[in-house]
């Protein structure tokens, strides 16, 4: 009798040894962190399903695929409790503008200001050439603020056509969530399912 290895591997988040049945949406993904790289603007995306069913994985994924393409990306994953999700952002900003190499301090920005903030990542990154992602694991779990200012935040990057997405994963829920908050959520994000 042979044995073979079983290519499962339990535990949250933990990568399989084969990774089945994702091929078109990496193909999409690749395709969206060429256009980034480039300097190209893209709308950013949010793969959503029940728990278990590899969107942490795929965003796992995705982050080597970006750095692979030598695209900046920053992970982060959202907390559920008693976390400032705008301090760590800050935080992911500096770390971001440090792989472009910007040495520009954001003290002319308000850091309480997640739109300023983008539009001075994102002008950088234009100037750059390139572009900047971000990796939010667990988005559901912003606070609707949050969620809102993050939705004000990518529309004005959006509108004028900076490099900078995110990549997301959330639960079933996140197609109502963003929906209730904006009602144009369905513009910034491609809402896809895992």
């Amino acid at each position: 009798m042979v044995l073979t290895p079983n290519p499962y591997r339990p535990g949250a988040g933990t990568t399989p040894a084969y990774l089945a049945g994702r091929d078109a949406i990496l193909h999409d993904a690749q395709a969206v962190l060429e256009n980034i790289r480039v300097g190209f603007p893209v709308r950013s995306v949010i793969y959503y399903g029940l728990r278990g069913v590899g969107k942490t994985v795929l965003l796992n994924r995705i982050g080597e695929m970006a750095e692979d393409m030598d695209v900046p990306a920053e992970y982060m994953e959202i907390a559920e409790r008693a976390h400032s999700f705008q301090a760590d952002l800050v935080l992911r900003v500096y770390k971001l503008m440090s792989k472009l190499e910007v040495s520009e301090k954001l003290g002319a920005y308000k850091e309480n200001d997640m739109t300023e903030l983008f539009l001075a990542l994102g002008r950088f990154a234009q100037r750059k050439e390139r572009g900047v992602v971000f990796l939010m694991d667990a988005i559901q779990s912003l606070n609707d603020r949050d969620f809102e200012m993050l939705m004000e935040a990518l529309h004005r990057v959006s509108q004028k056509g900076y490099p900078l997405a995110v990549f997301a994963t959330g639960s079933s829920e996140i197609l109502r969530l963003a929906g209730d908050i904006k009602p144009y959520a369905e513009r910034l994000f491609q809402f896809v399912s895992i």
